[in-house]
């Protein structure tokens, strides 16, 4: 029986001061609601909790005086034990901290209906239909979980090690050596071309110069120009052929591009 059918019982039965104690309830539970879907604040979510739970003590208080009394057990230690008994595996605390959640509803005087025991069981949050349906404890459950866990762990190792290997084909990643190798390469080519423009253009600015050593400014300013020419070539992408020699008695010399 769901509560809501429990209650539409009550408002049947009950005396007139009862009835009118469940609806002002029930009120109060619709206005904090439309107070929490207007603005969802920590403060009206606690008053729409409050409401909620003052009709449920209510309607369990109500519910002993005016129906057949139903069927319960003396506190949460007998529900262990019927749970355990029917073989539904659960710790002392984890039962416990269940009811302190409100998972498992006890009575005001820490009695448990029966039905809020089958409730409880029926509670997916509860744990205990899967426990019940595949025969195993809780520690195997913990068991099981570890063990998805460590088989998620590996399927993602796993991705990442197939994306890397993807990105590495399409040319995004180098392996170190080739790095290294390239940036060796991409060095040379710049020592190699400042001498080349260093030997190659000497004579034009001593002549430019004329060798005044009041015009040094001007070949400073000439040999810089030529820094940031080859700088600006060192930057680009375009290709450039290095040779390398392993050894000086290796009869074989191993020619590398860089980019």
């Amino acid at each position: 029986m769901t509560d809501t059918e429990k209650l539409q019982k009550l408002l049947e039965v009950a005396d007139e001061s009862d009835r009118m104690e469940l609806q002002i309830m029930q009120k109060a539970i619709e206005t904090t609601r439309s107070a929490y879907q207007s603005a969802a604040t920590a403060s009206n979510k606690k008053d729409w909790d409050v409401a909620r739970e003052g009709l449920q003590d209510a309607s369990d208080r109500l519910w002993s005086r005016y129906m057949v009394q139903e069927e319960r057990l003396d506190n949460r230690k007998a529900v262990l034990e019927y749970l355990n008994e029917n073989g539904y595996s659960i710790s002392q605390g984890k039962l416990y901290g269940h009811a302190k959640k409100g998972l498992l509803r006890l009575q005001p005087d820490k009695s448990v209906l029966m039905s809020s025991v089958e409730a409880y069981i029926n509670n997916p949050d509860s744990g205990l239909i899967k426990h019940a349906e595949t025969g195993q404890t809780e520690e195997d459950q913990a068991k099981v979980s570890r063990k998805l866990d460590l088989e998620l762990s590996l399927l993602k190792t796993k991705a990442e090690r197939q994306r890397f290997d993807f990105d590495k084909e399409k040319g995004r990643y180098l392996p170190r050596e080739e790095f290294e190798l390239e940036l060796a390469s991409r060095a040379a080519v710049l020592e190699t071309g400042f001498k080349h423009r260093f030997k190659t253009r000497v004579g034009e600015w001593i002549q430019l110069c004329g060798g005044d050593q009041g015009k040094r400014t001007l070949l400073l300013d000439a040999m810089l120009k030529e820094l940031d020419v080859q700088l600006n070539d060192f930057a680009t992408s375009e290709r450039y052929q290095v040779m390398f020699i392993a050894d000086e008695s290796a009869d074989e010399t191993t020619e590398e591009e860089a980019e």
